[in-house]
């Protein structure tokens, strides 16, 4: 609170901000929007208390088109910054929710209001927060705020299980097959024959990878359609895993799938039910022997880890078999998939390189110069990551913000055409929110690791004695926490190492807990 001496008397100030807000941007390009008249009842609530010593700061703290779940928000963010410098006595919203829809920001917020002796008023409920049954009205309040939106989601999820299980087009992405039509779905008949074309190259024992550069070649593309902005959207060449989706997705049938149970659609199917049934048999049994085949390839010293220098892609272990000799290479995914001409790096033996890594390591162990190249690449390595952690983070919380504004959007809007769109968001928020989790928990435990000649010495030996007595997967548990990725360049034959900057001290902490390096079965 402000006061002044005039004529030997004390005269009290009260500086009051008023914030608003409105969730979305609609209706703000009016001369006089929502904000507006929030202002104004704000205002003439606080000239009613002039008798009290209340007057208006005149700076606007306005956020249109900002969500209340959470308090990224300019104006908030100036609002906050003002009331820690001390240019604020109390904060004036029209109601409560404008403010904040979460209870937990809420909460910090009052903490830090009572912290700078900032009281806060709500015109519409007829409180403030300078007495004790202010405060526990308050909370009341925001509860129920809370609850409300919490509710609006249920409600929606649940008009999106009763629209699937009438069979509903619920919007989301468009599909190769079929326009929408007044919200319903349509079929197109030029793209009715490349997905009948489809289903009958896989039925006669087409490869992915061959219909794949077959209909890539002839020019086909995904599904184009324009936005309601008037963008063009899709028109990208077909990759492996959208020819999946397509014979997979019952939509052709005449279908609507919702989780994990299918309903009759509405709209008319492209494909028969017993062309369908055959490709998924079909489908299945293929993913079966592709299973099979892979379980062959599984031990594998450098699985996960081992990365081609041409195209980026990892690399795993295949082999060839002859009547007395099986050989075992590592040869790129990218090659695998989509066939040799997709990359220029060549298979290499998998006993060369396994031996060409473990005698690294030996020397890290060994070798002063190789062990002072370690640990400088290691602190490398570390500031690299948390340079780049840091950059994620600013990313993240950036698109955390967006996913909420849009989310609380639909939520409000409670219309039928978002919710495919509105479970879409809920996901992102949902692996952004964990991502961001992963990244905070990752940097505090970089920003408390350090690492000195003695230590890593030590750690390395004690795992050489057993080395050879190790299985594959064993010896790749290992060389997982020792490096990031190791990159083969099949032009130079060369390695390029990338350690992991916690990997030491995972071996170190593992050999700590189980009192031998690796317990051998």
């Amino acid at each position: 609170m402000m006061q002044a001496t005039v004529n030997g008397q004390i005269d009290s100030k009260v500086r009051c901000a008023i914030y608003t807000r409105k969730s979305t941007e609609d209706g703000l390009e009016q001369d006089y929007n929502t904000l507006d008249a929030q202002w104004d009842s704000c205002e003439n609530y606080i000239k009613s208390q002039a008798s009290r010593g209340w007057e208006v700061i005149p700076t606007h703290y306005d956020d249109g088109g900002f969500t209340g779940a959470n308090t990224e928000r300019p104006s908030f963010n100036r609002l906050i910054t003002d009331v820690k410098t001390g240019l604020i006595d109390t904060v004036i919203v029209y109601k409560v929710d404008r403010l904040s829809r979460s209870l937990a920001d809420f909460a910090n917020m009052m903490e830090l209001f009572d912290k700078h002796k900032v009281a806060f008023v709500s015109v519409t409920q007829y409180f403030d927060t300078s007495s004790s049954i202010g405060r526990m009205t308050l909370n009341i309040l925001i509860t129920f705020a809370q609850f409300e939106r919490e509710m609006i989601s249920e409600r929606i999820r649940d008009k999106i299980s009763s629209s699937r299980q009438k069979g509903k087009y619920m919007g989301g992405q468009r599909v190769l097959g079929y326009d929408v039509v007044e919200k319903k779905l349509v079929i197109n008949e030029n793209e009715k024959y490349q997905i009948q074309k489809i289903y009958d190259f896989y039925l006669n024992n087409r490869s992915i990878n061959e219909i794949v550069d077959t209909i890539n070649n002839w020019g086909w593309t995904t599904k184009q359609w324009k936005t309601k902005p008037g963008h063009l959207a899709g028109g990208k060449p077909f990759s492996k895993s959208l020819l999946y989706t397509i014979l997979k997705n019952p939509l052709y049938i005449g279908k609507i799938r919702h989780h994990n149970k299918i309903y009759d659609g509405e709209h008319e199917g492209i494909i028969s039910q017993e062309i369908y049934d055959k490709v998924q048999l079909l489908m299945k049994k293929n993913k079966v022997n592709q299973t099979n085949t892979n379980r062959k390839r599984i031990a594998s010293m450098l699985r996960g880890i081992l990365f081609c220098s041409s195209c980026g892609s990892k690399m795993i272990k295949t082999y060839t078999k002859t009547k007395i000799k099986k050989y075992t290479y590592y040869t790129c995914l990218n090659a695998i998939k989509n066939g040799k001409n997709k990359c220029v790096n060549k298979s290499v033996p998998s006993a060369k390189l396994d031996e060409f890594v473990v005698n690294h390591i030996r020397e890290i162990a060994s070798n002063p110069e190789f062990l002072n190249g370690f640990i400088e690449a290691f602190s490398k390595q570390k500031e690299l990551d948390l340079v780049n952690i840091k950059t994620e983070l600013k990313t993240l919380t950036v698109k955390l913000a967006s996913y909420q504004i849009e989310r609380d959007r639909m939520a409000l809007d409670n219309n039928l055409t978002h919710i495919e769109a509105l479970t879409r968001t809920n996901e992102q928020l949902e692996k952004v929110t964990n991502r961001i989790k992963y990244l905070e928990t990752k940097r505090n435990i970089l920003m408390n690791t350090d690492l000195n000649a003695g230590e890593v010495t030590v750690t390395l030996n004690k795992f050489f004695p057993i080395w050879d007595t190790l299985t594959l997967n064993e010896q790749n548990r290992i060389l997982d926490k020792l490096f990031n990725q190791i990159i083969w360049d099949g032009k130079s034959e060369n390695l390029d190492f990338h350690y992991s900057p916690l990997g030491i001290k995972l071996l170190e902490n593992e050999q700590e807990d189980n009192h031998d390096p690796i317990t051998v079965s």
